[in-house]
């Protein structure tokens, strides 16, 4: 029997369907594709009335595809339909997401990585240096915080407040109470024990290492309860890489762009 598909658009994605994407995945999602997800345009492939699979699209650029398995037959025919349907200029894919990358590569595309995806890490051990004082992020600090941020990282203060007040901001201070750094952990998607880690060393600190001792107490504090620490980077951003690599991180995926 013919296949007959329409791909519209939709308040949301079905709870089952991004279900069974997350479950499809090899590695925990990326925190940077899950915040476009996120406020992304969705386009849902129906057949008869039924969604059969998805299309995130965030500012034309495709960010998340699934589609069931029975399905794939058509899958080239149909992922192309949904980028002409969100007009679509790229596609970002992780490498672990067979399914997408396969269909993102049909045709002829220029691909370039954009990407660095850190999910395998050699150890856990840290060793708290007695010159700095480690201790959550407050409300009191947010001035401190926002004053050690050179280059756009934080898009306002209210950025700031939301993650001092979802107790995922960390704050690594000098004995002077100088702060150094901070430090971040996101939990990518409720129910699943995926945690971002991040950082930011403060001007006139870098280059001392900081950055990979604070994504080694993050990532210690992670595993301790119980919880996997995941991390990533653009590829251009060296010294987050470095840190992380220095932090025991292993790159063990990218983000690959395709282009059309």
């Amino acid at each position: 029997m013919e296949l007959k598909v329409d791909i519209e658009r939709a308040a949301r994605i079905p709870a089952r369907l991004r279900t069974a994407y997350l479950d499809a995945l090899s590695e925990p999602q990326e925190l940077y594709q899950e915040n476009q997800v996120r406020s992304g345009d969705v386009y849902l492939v129906t057949t008869r009335g039924e969604a059969i699979g998805y299309a995130v699209f965030s500012n034309y650029v495709l960010v998340e595809f699934y589609l069931e398995d029975w399905t794939m037959t058509r899958g080239a025919e149909i992922f192309n339909a949904a980028l002409a349907s969100g007009g679509a200029s790229a596609a970002i894919c992780k490498t672990f997401d067979a399914g997408m990358l396969t269909l993102a590569l049909c045709d002829s595309a220029a691909t370039r990585t954009t990407g660095e995806l850190f999910r395998r890490y050699i150890d856990v051990d840290y060793t708290p240096d007695p010159a700095i004082a480690e201790a959550p992020a407050t409300r009191a600090d947010v001035d401190d915080i926002a004053a050690a941020d050179d280059d756009g990282f934080w898009r306002d203060r209210a950025e700031i407040e939301r993650y001092v007040d979802s107790a995922g901001l960390f704050l690594f201070r000098e004995a002077s109470g100088a702060l150094l750094g901070c430090g971040l952990t996101t939990r990518v998607i409720e129910g699943r024990d995926w945690v971002d880690v991040g950082m930011i060393v403060a001007p006139g600190h870098r280059r001392r290492g900081l950055g990979a001792y604070i994504i080694r107490c993050l990532k210690a504090k992670v595993v301790a309860q119980g919880l996997r620490p995941i991390a990533g980077c653009s590829v251009d951003n060296v010294a987050s890489r470095r840190a992380l690599e220095n932090a025991g991180f292993v790159r063990s995926h990218s983000i690959v762009t395709v282009d059309y």
